[in-house]
């Protein structure tokens, strides 16, 4: 009985912190150099980005939220990073106690 129930509430944890552990490929559209993501964050949600790009080319991007509690993970609302690998992750937060709007904005 015991054991059901933990699995049961580990369960039920994922369902009620939908974003926590969410992660969005970002796609470049053939001949942009720009690419857009929005969503709702739940508060205090993390949300990962996964952006490919050739290795050794600059990467930037900013974050906005009206309720200004949309941030990258480190803090800013804007980053700048030079790619090691084709594949990228970038993640956001929701600092807040509340949901929040968020528009991610990365270019190459």
């Amino acid at each position: 009985m015991t054991r059901k129930f933990i699995v049961l509430a580990f369960v039920t944890s994922f369902i009620l912190a939908p974003n926590v552990f969410a992660q969005t490929r970002i796609r470049f559209a053939q001949g942009r150099s720009s690419a857009s993501a929005t969503g709702l964050m739940g508060k205090g949600s993390v949300r990962r980005f996964v952006v490919a790009a050739q290795s050794r080319h600059e990467l930037t991007g900013s974050v906005a939220s009206p309720t200004g509690c949309v941030r990258f993970t480190r803090g800013s609302t804007i980053f700048r990073l030079t790619t090691e690998r084709e594949d990228n992750w970038i993640s956001i937060t929701n600092y807040c106690n509340r949901p929040s709007v968020f528009n991610l904005t990365v270019s190459k």
